[in-house]
């Protein structure tokens, strides 16, 4: 839980680009793909398999976030899981989930 000091708030005055920070070319394959800290904030997957295939995401690590968006061309559905396996989202064609973690579990924030 966040200890905040009371301080004034930080005003960003303009619009905020994350640098690398939208991976829209990622094609899932059979085999799946597992997401590291490395990787880009929002990710714009394309399963083209016809099946459901699954993407993994790192382990937790406190206020760590993606934004998975299942592409409009994908012909498979990209289920969405923690490394345990436990699914937090299924997504299909268009959908996305935004995923957030407090440094011991990950969290499905918005899922549609």
């Amino acid at each position: 839980m966040a200890n905040y000091t009371g301080s004034s708030l930080f005003v960003i005055p303009r619009p905020i680009a994350y640098k690398n920070g939208v991976n829209a070319g990622r094609t899932i394959t059979g085999s799946g793909i597992t997401l590291a800290q490395k990787d880009s904030w929002i990710q714009i997957i394309s399963n083209a398999t016809g099946v459901t295939q699954d993407l993994t995401l790192q382990s937790p690590k406190n206020g760590l976030t993606y934004w998975i968006v299942n592409g409009s061309g994908s012909t498979g559905n990209v289920a969405v899981k923690i490394a345990s396996g436990t699914a937090l989202a299924n997504l299909a064609a268009d959908a996305s989930v935004f995923v957030a973690s407090d440094g011991s579990d990950w969290y499905a924030i918005a899922n549609g």
